[in-house]
C-alpha cells in the first residue's frame, strides 16, 4: 500500500520534471494554414478541410502552409461464400497531402488506412456501418495529419 502510493508520487514528480507537453493541448501552434485545396467535394475531403479550420490565419505562428487534399474510398470484396456473394469486405481509404509553402511544394505524404468488415444481408444496415467506419478510420487519419504538420 505504502509502495504503491510511494510509487505514485515519484512518477508524478517524473513527469512533471521531464518536460511534458501534449501535443493537442498545447495553446501555441507551430504553423499556420493560408489556404486549404480539395481534389474534388466529397465526405472525407470536407470533413479533413472542418478538422483544419483551427489550424488557418495565425498570424502569429512564423511558418505558413497551402494544402491541397485529395482522397479515395474504395471497397473490394475479400472473400465469397460457396453460393459466390460477397462474404467480407475491406474498406481502403487514402488520403494525399501536398504541403506548399511559398508557393513550391515542400512535402508530400499519403495516409492509408484499411478494414475488413464482414457482410449484412440488410444492405441499409450494412451502408451505415460501412460509413461509420469509414468516419473512424478518417478521424484517425486527421490526427496523424495534425501530427505530422505539427513536425514539419
Amino acid at each position: 500500500m505504502i509502495n504503491k502510493k510511494l510509487f505514485a508520487v515519484i512518477t508524478f514528480i517524473f513527469l512533471l520534471s521531464c518536460g511534458y507537453q501534449p501535443i493537442f493541448s498545447s495553446v501555441e501552434n507551430t504553423f499556420s494554414i493560408n489556404k486549404i485545396e480539395v481534389a474534388e467535394r466529397n465526405n472525407i475531403n470536407t470533413k479533413i478541410k472542418n478538422a483544419l479550420k483551427f489550424y488557418r490565419k495565425n498570424n502569429k505562428t512564423k511558418t505558413f502552409y497551402d494544402l491541397k487534399i485529395s482522397s479515395i474510398r474504395s471497397k473490394n470484396v475479400l472473400s465469397k461464400d460457396s453460393r459466390g456473394d460477397p462474404k467480407i469486405f475491406l474498406l481502403n481509404v487514402s488520403i494525399k497531402i501536398n504541403v506548399i509553402e511559398n508557393n513550391l511544394l515542400k512535402y508530400e505524404k499519403t495516409f492509408n488506412k484499411t478494414e475488413s468488415y464482414n457482410t449484412n444481408s440488410n444492405k441499409f444496415q450494412l451502408k451505415k456501418y460501412e460509413d461509420q467506419i469509414a468516419s473512424n478510420m478518417v478521424n484517425k487519419m486527421i490526427e496523424e495529419i495534425i501530427i505530422y504538420l505539427h513536425t514539419l
